[in-house]
């Protein structure tokens, strides 16, 4: 492993390992509001281009939405990191899960996720230095929020960035959020 490597690699470990850790194990069910609430989710940008990566509902069920969030005809993606900011007196992060963009060819990536108040900050490495290309939208990884309240918090999307398989940002990505709604 070359020394740009393990330095980009241990910042994102770093970056995304200084907030309390969540996992694709978290419960997707009870706390956290009254049940009454229920939740949806507006996309920011419901048709996206390419060299995007934006939210999108996989489902919602009760109060909890699961949002994936895709990349787009984006090609040589080996690393993804971002932070989700969220009105946490209407909504909280619960978990989330695996997607399947950088598993392609057999690659098994290390997912990082962790929240602070009103904040998620995610990555995404594949192993090695191979990117890989998304032809279409590509699920990096699916979110859960529970509305925990009536009301509209936008998910902003912050500190975001693609990297290539020689670990420099891709130039013009656009990064969409959107609107989880507890009704």
């Amino acid at each position: 492993m070359t020394r740009k490597t393990l330095v980009l690699l241990t910042s994102t470990l770093l970056l995304v390992s200084t907030a309390c850790g969540s996992s694709s194990s978290d419960v997707v069910g009870g706390g956290g509001g009254s049940n009454l609430v229920v939740a949806s989710f507006v996309p920011d940008e419901p048709s996206p281009g390419a060299d995007t990566v934006s939210f999108a509902q996989a489902n919602a069920s009760g109060n909890i939405v699961t949002l994936q969030v895709n990349v787009t005809d984006t090609n040589d993606v080996h690393t993804a990191a971002f932070d989700v900011v969220f009105d946490d007196s209407l909504v909280e992060y619960v978990g989330y899960t695996t997607g399947s963009f950088l598993e392609q060819g057999g690659n098994v990536p290390l997912y990082q996720v962790g929240q602070g108040p009103g904040r998620i900050v995610v990555g995404v490495n594949r192993v090695g230095s191979t990117g890989t290309n998304a032809v279409g939208s590509q699920v990096l990884l699916s979110l859960n929020f529970r509305a925990t309240d009536v009301g509209q918090s936008q998910l902003s999307v912050v500190n975001a960035s693609l990297r290539d398989g020689n670990f420099n940002d891709i130039p013009g990505v656009a990064w969409f959020g959107g609107s989880v709604i507890g009704n």
